[in-house]
């Protein structure tokens, strides 16, 4: 019998987005919104960046913080709320700044050859941050 092998390869289609946070679900325990409100903020930033990006092939994860301590402390984020693009830190400690995340997003999609689309003011949905074609927002399911 073989031996089955995850593959952890970036998809190179896409943009990875990934806000680190410590509030919600955290390994065997839960820690409440006031501990972090910057988690909350940064999460909603972040979407909103991934919202005015309409065109752009993006994953958008919100992963806990704890449970992935030792790859995010890999990468330098000690700090969250979190936020990272294509695995680089854009921002730890801090609600990230719309037009900085969108800017790095940018940059990665043209490191990765995808194409982006410059956004308009019509494509901004504040009342649907979440639901836009082409982005993919998946949360971890142990929050």
């Amino acid at each position: 019998m073989g031996v089955v092998r995850l593959s952890r390869r970036k998809d190179e289609n896409r943009v990875e987005v990934t806000v680190y946070r410590i509030t919600g679900r955290q390994l065997f325990f839960d820690v409440g919104r006031s501990v972090c409100e910057e988690c909350d903020l940064a999460v909603a930033a972040v979407s909103r960046a991934v919202n005015e990006l309409e065109g752009t092939a993006i994953l958008f994860k919100v992963e806990p913080w704890l449970d992935r301590l030792p790859f995010a402390l890999a990468k330098g984020a000690y700090h969250p709320p979190i936020t990272l693009v294509d695995g680089r830190i854009v921002g730890q400690g801090v609600v990230p700044d719309v037009d900085q995340v969108k800017r790095a997003i940018a940059a990665a999609a043209e490191r990765k050859g995808i194409r982006t689309k410059p956004p308009g003011p019509e494509q901004v949905d504040a009342e649907a941050p979440y639901a836009r074609q082409g982005a993919v927002w998946r949360e971890n399911p142990h929050h």
